[in-house]
């Protein structure tokens, strides 16, 4: 089944929409940077969420959302792994760092099954993943960003504003998997007779 091109009247923007859980995405379908804005600016149960780690926001920048509608950009890192050894004896690591990010978005109080989730990531498959497992847990309004933030026709490359990174909006911390005891090289009090 191929994803079907949907003109919006008046603004010269397609979405390429995958019926809901078809085999081609498994989500409801992907979305230009310029749709994906002008849907958050204009459809009150959309929010974007951006996964990208917080490096290449530093290094990128962020969407840049105007008024009111900037409350709806939302940040949930993706949850990579980053102990290798770990990772390495995983079957699948990729899913599991998608189920994880997927759960900490449905985890999120603005988020239901009736939402219209965006999501941007840095070139567009880890997005597609999350997207993939949000669908499975029973959202059906999923969508991604084509080409991401720095891809190809991507949020960049399609000359729409951003900003500086702060970390001063909602931002959802992947955990740090496999990371076990302490670093800390503080002695504890001798234990008393």
């Amino acid at each position: 089944m191929q994803p079907e091109s949907i003109l919006l009247p008046g603004h010269g923007f397609t979405v390429s929409h995958h019926p809901p859980f078809s085999l081609n995405s498994g989500y409801a379908g992907d979305m230009t940077s310029a749709v994906a804005l002008d849907t958050v600016v204009n459809d009150a149960s959309s929010v974007l969420i951006d996964i990208r780690a917080i490096r290449e926001k530093e290094a990128s920048g962020v969407p840049d959302v105007p008024g009111a509608a900037s409350s709806k950009l939302l940040e949930v890192e993706f949850a990579a792994l980053e102990d290798k050894k770990l990772r390495s004896q995983l079957k699948n690591p990729q899913d599991i760092e998608a189920q994880t990010t997927a759960l900490q978005i449905a985890s999120l109080r603005r988020i239901n099954s009736g939402t219209k989730v965006i999501l941007l990531d840095r070139y567009g498959p880890l997005a597609e993943a999350v997207a993939r497992e949000l669908a499975k847990k029973g959202y059906g309004k999923v969508y991604v960003v084509v080409g991401g933030f720095d891809g190809r026709n991507g949020w960049i490359q399609s000359k729409l504003q951003i900003k500086p990174y702060t970390a001063t909006a909602l931002t959802f911390s992947a955990p740090a998997f496999g990371r076990t005891g302490t670093t800390s090289t503080r002695r504890l009090p001798a234990p008393r007779s």
